[in-house]
């Protein structure tokens, strides 16, 4: 409901207006992605873009590069924050793993992808939505205003893929697992009884040259690095969000009107709730995909909770009271 009033109460601000959403001509903005075009980010760009371009009646167009074409994720992010490594290449909008903030004075904006933080989409939804996300996306304050948090958005959860099928969690003891991530999960994983590695470039390749047994992957990212084969089995243990942060330049905001941001805050709420409902659809389709493929497919042998809940709280006593809301 409250999300619903915030829209209503922006869009009889943009109908009050009689003059055109821009104070300048058409306006070209650069969103840098590096999965291909068809991607889950990718996709979230395109209609994040079609939004920008209908609220403003196409004053502002978004381009979305994909296959970094602009740059790898540091480059991108970098160039988000205002830092030219090359003259001419220009970044206003990119997503990122929140993980990767924790190096620019925002460590704060990876609780969302702790361990067992949310229960379902839905919950992470309402998060996204609500007005303690709008607090945590004020860290560009912090650092300088050189880039602002415009959104919070998910890729799906994060499944165990192996070799072999495990019948419980505490089959986990002894194996490598390769997780993206903070200490903390390296922590969680250490007291689940497997033994946490670094991700590798190629995991694919680890899995052959049996570097590792096991590792963090959502669907999406399985089937993308054809992990079929190598690892045969996903244990669907939901156990923590992949969540990402779209942000952009603090430079291109400056040059937008007020409206123009009204604008771009809108095309966020449409953009955080169609995330949902893809992310939900593609879920589907990609685990009877592999169901038809041959993967083993192992629903949940225990929960992650008992494990990783008793971490998590003396992780974020600094921050109880913002964790305390996403984890309900």
């Amino acid at each position: 409901m409250k999300k619903t009033i915030v829209f209503v109460l922006l869009l009889t601000l943009l109908g009050s207006f009689t003059l055109p959403v821009s104070a300048h001509e058409s306006y070209m903005l650069y969103f840098s992605e590096q999965d291909s075009e068809f991607s889950l980010p990718a996709m979230l760009g395109f209609y994040f873009g079609d939004r920008i371009l209908e609220y403003t009646d196409h004053g502002l167009a978004l381009d979305v590069y994909a296959d970094g074409m602009l740059g790898d994720v540091e480059e991108s992010l970098r160039q988000v924050q205002g830092i030219k490594d090359n003259e001419g290449v220009t970044v206003d909008f990119m997503l990122v793993p929140v993980s990767e903030l924790a190096g620019i004075g925002a460590g704060e904006l990876s609780l969302p992808a702790l361990p067992t933080t949310f229960s379902s989409h839905e919950a992470f939804r309402a998060f996204a939505e609500s007005e303690t996300a709008t607090g945590f996306l004020e860290f560009p304050k912090k650092n300088g205003e050189k880039m602002l948090c415009i959104a919070f958005l998910e890729l799906g959860y994060e499944q165990t893929v192996l070799k072999a099928p495990i019948s419980s969690l505490k089959d986990l003891q002894g194996l490598r697992y390769a997780a993206d991530g903070s200490l903390l999960m390296s922590e969680t994983l250490t007291a689940l009884g497997a033994v946490p590695v670094d991700m590798p470039q190629d995991c694919a390749a680890a899995f052959n040259n049996n570097t590792i047994d096991a590792a963090e992957k959502t669907l999406f990212t399985y089937q993308t690095e054809f992990l079929q084969d190598c690892a045969p089995v996903v244990l669907m243990d939901n156990h923590r969000m992949d969540v990402y942060a779209l942000v952009m330049s603090a430079d291109a905001w400056r040059m937008l009107t007020n409206l123009e941001r009204t604008c771009v805050k809108l095309s966020a709420i449409d953009t955080i709730e169609y995330n949902v409902g893809l992310v939900s659809r593609q879920e589907e389709l990609q685990l009877q995909a592999l169901r038809d493929s041959g993967v083993t497919v192992i629903e949940a042998v225990g929960s992650w909770t008992d494990v990783a809940e008793p971490l998590v709280t003396e992780y974020t006593k600094p921050l109880e009271s913002l964790y305390s809301v996403m984890h309900k």
